[in-house]
């Protein structure tokens, strides 16, 4: 510390140049050096650093934030603090952020501006001091310099802060602009998790047509217990549904989410989870869970109006889902009236699309399909033949055999079907499969000639059900084949009209429930069904014997 008259000049001289000095420093890193070097040479110290806060004093004097950390506590002093002996000063810890230290007198000058902690500057020396009056002036004039500094700083970081947040909103922007649910979720906790640095981001919902069941995880990042879905009784889903009326973001850390969903969890160990309502004035939709910041640090108000802005989005996309699915399901309803339109135009082909759909469905549980997919392939029984409402009447009620020219006509039914069901986007598998229902396995098909796993699944399933109903069904050109016949037909065309797993799951349905609407003392026993099932077994074992 300066000690002569002259010394003390000096001193005040070079403060007095320090600010504009600091200011001339185009990096950050050698701002502080230079704020380190001053403060050392000045202060009589051995060594700086500068401890960042970046937050404003009101959120750091906030209700229930207790336990402050170190740094922030200090801030809020608003003045130096002086620990003359840390090594005899028993009721002292040494805070995390400078552990390594092992010097006996410690300076802490808060530096503070426009109500903002900009942080805490941190002295040492290595011998026992003390500061005069004088001394203590120099301090107090040293911190304007010091924050004007840090100041400038801190507003270039936070223009910087606000650019970054801007670009996010932006991106933020166009995923909302995609066109499913699904993927404006996945791509939003992504975009969440990399900007704000974050372990993971959760999105709870509720169920389709379920709203009175618990939240439920929908999509989520940085989670790999969440990969299974079905969270609403882990602590994330009990932590979410405790807060499904939740109407702004609010934070928890590790000792709130005990009180919350017990001590016990593996949940107690996070640091800090920020969760926020998802959410619009016409419905509450979830929440989003945004866990612990990869630096360590606390989420800042403007990271926490950042995620409330987010849950405000993925509202009205939830929004805007929902008011979509209503107008198809009604546009939807409207198509199934003109199925059933068209086969009631036709006492020969009544019933003919509840039928198709029922095998259909019926072989697809029978091969193991996951339910959802054996609705859809039921969905795709009942539209299937829609494309025949573009086919003249006279046409699809001739009584005698087509002509070529007319059958050619009748073959573009699949390629109109697909055109009606294509534009509405829950519909693309039904289109695929309404669309392929005349494709053969063998390549030998149409519209489009497909072969194989080429075809739909829905497609393949539907070929079959067709094929069957059609030949068991009276038409106004031939009484219907009897049952056993049909069987037989359908044995003799796997692997060329038919998918031989689409035939084995066929007769394991038929041995199990029957056919639809017809005579069941035509069917054959169920043990005879199930050998028919066997596509080892020759085909001439379930043949007629041949009259002498």
């Amino acid at each position: 510390m300066a000690t002569t008259l002259d010394d003390r000049l000096k001193t005040w001289q070079e403060l007095a140049r320090l600010s504009g000095a600091i200011l001339d420093l185009d990096d950050h890193e050698a701002r502080r050096r230079c704020i380190y070097d001053a403060a050392i040479r000045m202060f009589g110290m051995d060594r700086a650093t500068l401890v960042p806060i970046g937050r404003a004093m009101a959120e750091l004097s906030a209700p229930g934030r207790n336990q402050l950390p170190f740094f922030e506590y200090l801030a809020l002093q608003r003045k130096p603090v002086l620990v003359q002996d840390a090594n005899s000063d028993h009721g002292f810890t040494m805070p995390a952020e400078i552990a390594d230290w092992r010097f006996p007198t410690l300076l802490f000058i808060p530096l503070i501006a426009r109500e903002t902690a900009l942080g805490v500057l941190a002295l040492a020396s290595n011998a026992i001091k003390e500061f005069s009056p004088e001394e203590e002036a120099l301090i107090g004039a040293f911190v304007p310099q010091v924050v004007a500094a840090m100041d400038s700083e801190t507003l270039q970081r936070l223009a910087a802060r606000h650019e970054a947040f801007q670009a996010f909103l932006g991106e933020l922007d166009g995923i909302m602009l995609r066109p499913e649910l699904p993927e404006i979720l996945s791509a939003t906790v992504r975009l969440v998790q990399k900007a704000l640095e974050v372990e993971k981001v959760l999105v709870f919902s509720r169920p389709k047509a379920r709203r009175q069941q618990p939240l439920d995880v929908t999509v989520a990042e940085g989670c790999p217990y969440a990969n299974g879905g079905c969270l609403s009784g882990h602590a994330c889903g009990k932590l979410a549904n405790s807060h499904a009326g939740l109407k702004s973001v609010e934070i928890r850390n590790a000792e709130a989410i005990a009180a919350e969903v017990g001590p016990d969890h593996a949940l107690c160990q996070e640091r800090q989870v920020a969760i926020a309502p998802i959410h619009t004035h016409r419905q509450h939709y979830g929440v989003l869970q945004v866990f612990n910041k990869l630096d360590g640090t606390d989420f800042t108000q403007d990271e926490l109006d950042l995620i409330e802005n987010v849950g405000r989005k993925l509202g009205l996309a939830f929004d805007n889902h929902a008011l979509m699915e209503q107008v198809n399901e009604g546009s939807l309803e409207t198509i199934k009236g003109l199925a059933r339109a068209l086969d009631s135009k036709d006492k020969y082909t009544a019933n003919h699309s509840e039928n198709v759909a029922q095998y259909g469905y019926l072989t697809a549980v029978a091969m193991g399909l996951d339910p959802e997919h054996c609705q859809r392939i039921k969905l795709g029984g009942i539209l299937h033949d829609i494309g025949k409402i573009g086919i003249p009447d006279e046409i699809l009620n001739k009584p005698s055999r087509l002509t070529d020219e007319e059958f050619m006509i009748i073959k573009q039914h699949p390629g109109k079907g697909y055109r009606i069901l294509e534009p509405f986007k829950q519909m693309r598998d039904v289109a695929d499969a309404a669309c392929s229902h005349h494709e053969r396995y063998d390549g030998a098909g149409y519209p489009r000639r497909l072969k194989a796993e080429a075809i739909p699944i829905g497609g393949r399933i539907l070929a079959l059900a067709d094929a069957f109903d059609t030949l068991t069904s009276d038409r106004k050109y031939r009484p219907r084949v009897p049952i056993m016949d049909a069987l037989v037909e359908m044995r003799r065309c796997a692997g060329s009209h038919f998918d031989p797993q689409v035939v084995v799951g066929f007769f394991l349905a038929m041995a199990e429930l029957g056919p639809l609407d017809l005579n069941k003392n035509e069917l054959p026993p169920r043990e005879l069904l199930l050998e028919m099932a066997d596509l080892s077994l020759p085909l001439e074992r379930f043949l007629p014997p041949k009259e002498a």
